[in-house]
C-alpha cells in the first residue's frame, strides 16, 4: 500500500505555530532546525550577511524552501506532494550543512583602522561565529569589533558610522578613568630613565648598552632611598632597536611578576587572620566545617597564580582552593592587592557576593569601599 501525506489542516494551535514537523512525518532535517514555515524569511534575514557575500548554494537552497512553503501557504487544500516533501528536506539539510560549516570555523583577527573626528583609531576586527556585530571598548585608545564571518566591509563601515556617538563617548569615559593599573605589563613604554610605581614603591629605570656581543642581558636592583630603587639593566649588543626594547620589556616584567609574587606571599597570613577573626566574630568556627566546606582554604589556599586579566582583577576556584591574582595590580596601591586578596579568601567562607559575603569582607578589610573604588578609576 502506497504512503501517502496527510493533508495540510486549515488552522492550527498556537504551541504547533505551522511547524512542519506537527504536519508530516519525515521532517528529521527540517524539524531539528525548529522553524516555523511562517518564519523562513526570518531565518533567511539572520544569514543575509552569508547570502550577500555570494553563498550562491545557500541561497539557492534557502530560495527553494521559501517557494515550496508559499505553496503550502497559499493554498490550504494543497495536497503536497511526496517529491515536495522530499525536496524540501533535502534542501534544509544542505543548508543545515553549510550552515554548520560556518558557525565551526575559526576567529579570524585582524588589524583595522577607523577615522573618528579626523583622528585615525586602530581597532581590532574579528571574524566570529556570531550572529549580531559586537563593540567593546577596552581602553581609551582602541576597541574591538566582532563581526559575522563573511561580513562585507561596506556593513562594518556602515555600523561604525552608525555608533560614532557611542565610540566618542566611551573612549571619552575610558580615558578619563584610566589608571596605570588599567593597562597590560606588556603595555609599557620602557627606556632609559622611565618612572614606574610599584604597590607604592618608586622605581627609576636605568638603561645600560654594553657593546660586548653576545653579552647576556642582566638587571640589578640597587636602593636609592628608603621609597626609591634604581632598576639598572645592562643589554648587550643588540640588532636593532625593537630587540633591545623586547629585552628590557622581558627583564622588567619578569622582575615586576616577582615582586608582585614575595608581597602576595608575605600578606596573605596577615590577611587569612583577619578574615578568620571576623569569620569568628560573625560567629562563624572552624568547627562548622559542615556548613563551610572550604573554610580551610583561607589559611591555606593550595595554589596561588598570577595572569594578566582585562575584566577581573581576581578569581577563585573555592573546590580546589586555586586563587587567581590580576598581575596588572603590580602597578596598584598596595592596599588595593590587599583587598583583592582578602575578597577571594572571603570566598572560600561565602562562595557567592551575598549580603552576608559583603559583611564578612567589611569587617576583616575595612577600606574595601575605598580600594574597589581606586581600581575602579572612581
Amino acid at each position: 500500500m502506497a504512503r501517502t501525506v496527510p493533508r495540510r489542516p486549515s488552522a492550527l494551535s498556537p504551541t504547533d505555530s505551522h511547524r512542519p514537523s506537527a504536519l508530516f512525518r519525515d521532517w528529521s532535517a527540517y524539524s531539528s532546525l525548529s522553524l516555523p514555515i511562517k518564519n523562513i524569511r526570518t531565518y533567511y534575514k539572520t544569514k543575509a550577511p552569508i547570502c550577500q557575500e555570494g553563498n550562491r548554494e545557500f541561497l539557492k537552497n534557502l530560495l527553494q524552501c521559501i517557494r515550496i512553503c508559499d505553496i503550502m501557504e497559499r493554498d490550504q487544500a494543497h495536497q503536497t506532494k511526496q517529491s515536495d516533501v522530499r525536496l524540501l528536506c533535502m534542501r534544509m539539510q544542505m543548508i543545515t550543512k553549510t550552515t554548520r560549516k560556518i558557525k565551526n570555523k575559526p576567529t579570524v583577527e585582524s588589524a583595522a583602522s577607523y577615522v573618528l573626528d579626523g583622528v585615525p583609531i586602530n581597532y581590532t576586527l574579528q571574524y566570529k561565529s556570531v550572529k549580531n556585530f559586537n563593540l567593546r571598548v577596552r581602553d581609551g585608545r582602541s576597541f574591538t569589533l566582532s563581526v559575522p564571518h563573511r561580513t562585507p566591509q561596506r556593513l562594518i563601515q556602515r555600523f561604525l558610522d552608525d555608533h560614532v556617538d557611542f565610540l566618542r563617548k566611551a573612549l571619552h569615559s575610558q580615558n578619563e578613568h584610566q589608571r596605570p593599573w588599567h593597562r597590560s605589563l606588556y603595555e609599557q613604554a620602557l627606556s632609559d630613565g622611565t618612572e614606574l610605581c610599584l604597590l607604592d614603591q618608586r622605581v627609576l629605570l636605568h638603561v645600560v648598552s654594553d657593546n660586548v656581543k653576545n653579552k647576556k642581558p642582566a638587571l640589578k636592583v640597587t636602593r636609592a632611598s628608603e621609597d626609591t630603587e634604581i632598576w639598572q639593566i645592562t643589554v648587550g649588543n643588540c640588532k636593532s632597536e625593537q630587540e633591545r626594547d623586547q629585552i628590557i620589556q622581558k627583564l622588567v616584567i619578569s622582575e615586576e611578576i616577582r615582586r608582585l609574587e614575595q608581597a602576595v606571599t608575605a600578606c596573605i597570613p596577615d590577611i587569612a587572620q583577619k578574615v578568620m577573626l571576623a569569620a569568628e566574630n560573625l560567629g562563624i568556627s572552624e568547627e562548622m566545617s559542615a556548613d563551610y566546606p572550604y573554610m580551610k582554604f583561607v589559611t591555606k589556599p593550595t595554589a596561588i597564580r598570577f595572569r594578566d586579566m582585562r575584566s577581573r582583577w581576581g578569581s577563585c576556584t573555592v573546590q580546589k582552593g586555586h586563587i587567581c591574582i590580576n598581575s596588572r595590580l603590580i602597578f596598584a596601591p598596595a592596599n588595593c592587592l590587599r583587598y583583592v586578596l582578602g575578597h577571594e579568601l572571603c570566598h572560600f567562607i561565602y562562595p557567592n557576593h551575598s549580603a552576608s559575603f559583603y559583611r564578612l569582607l567589611n569587617a576583616a578589610i575595612p577600606d574595601a569601599m575605598e580600594a574597589r573604588n581606586i581600581l575602579q578609576g572612581k
